[in-house]
């Protein structure tokens, strides 16, 4: 099993220009199966 707990990402951390792109997210991934997770490049 795979377990994230509250992740979060941020671009340009510290910066006038931070992007705070993940906040407090939670995902659990059982024993079995496949997962794929798809976005664009770049996206907001």
């Amino acid at each position: 099993m795979i377990k994230l707990d509250r992740v979060n990402k941020y671009f340009n951390r510290f910066k006038r220009n931070q992007i705070h792109v993940i906040n407090k997210t939670s995902l659990e991934f059982g024993n079995t199966g496949l997962v794929a997770i798809l976005g664009n490049s770049g996206s907001r």
